[in-house]
């Protein structure tokens, strides 16, 4: 991957969402601004209805905003997603079920048309990094669900992305299932080197997984607390046992409990 330019990732300035329902609009999201630095790995966390999987889809370029302005390496969020800078993970990993495994990792290569011996080498690696060497000619019916996950997310890496976009990729995924797979997806981002933005509403997977948390209030989605993680890294699974784990998570809990106090009133 070649080296960055600049140092902030993406800037979000006074961003607000309007939608309109039944004929009134309805204020989604109110002046949200935040800066992310390049290689950084932060979290969203809020309450349900809150905006998170549509503020990740402004910043994508697949949504517009009402009001503000999302800056990617100091272009425009359109630009960004014209230079194939994202990546985008969803929770349904959404895989062609005629393609086997490995042909749906290499499929942005052919809609790219980046088809190259090259490139679909370096798509037999991302496969290898996501841990399902083997699996080549798997059809999706006889995957698992996180392996599913895990060839969303090696499709994602398979044009390089600068950012990966990641809107609760392990949301159905049982516990045990969900723990694994964010030790995978920590390594995958620090071996792929990219800066990465999810979407959960883990409060564990959050701390875990990340440099800072970000934290939504709701009616309307709003960011009220920047919480940075200071844990060292790698990590592994002996942190979930550990004090300081419980103690970020709990923080980030009543947090969340605040937010959804005041949607009541």
């Amino acid at each position: 991957m070649p080296k960055r330019q600049h140092q902030l990732a993406i800037s979000v300035k006074d961003v607000s969402k309007v939608f309109e329902l039944e004929g009134r609009e309805l204020l989604v999201l109110s002046s949200i601004s935040f800066k992310v630095k390049d290689g950084e790995f932060v979290s969203i966390i809020g309450p349900s209805g809150c905006g998170k999987s549509t503020l990740l889809r402004i910043i994508a370029d697949i949504v517009n905003p009402s009001s503000g302005t999302v800056m990617v390496h100091g272009g425009s969020a359109a630009e960004a997603r014209k230079a194939r800078k994202f990546g985008f993970v969803f929770q349904d990993p959404v895989l062609l079920p005629w393609r086997t495994a490995l042909e749906n990792v290499e499929l942005p290569l052919i809609i790219a048309k980046r088809n190259t011996k090259e490139e679909r080498r370096r798509a037999a690696e991302l496969f290898e990094l996501v841990g399902l060497s083997g699996f080549e000619s798997a059809q999706p019916s006889e995957l698992s669900g996180g392996m599913s996950r895990r060839v969303a997310i090696a499709r994602a890496l398979v044009l390089q992305p600068e950012i990966l976009l990641l809107d609760e990729p392990f949301g159905a995924l049982d516990e045990i299932t969900r723990q694994k797979m964010n030790l995978e997806l920590q390594r995958i981002w620090a071996e792929s080197r990219t800066t990465a933005l999810l979407v959960t509403h883990n409060v564990g997977e959050a701390v875990f997984l990340s440099d800072r948390v970000f934290v939504m209030g709701t009616k309307p989605g709003r960011l009220i607390s920047d919480v940075a993680i200071n844990l060292p890294r790698p990590r592994n699974a002996e942190l979930l046992e550990k004090p300081e784990f419980f103690q970020y998570s709990a923080h980030l809990t009543r947090l969340l409990m605040s937010t959804i106090g005041e949607s009541k009133q």
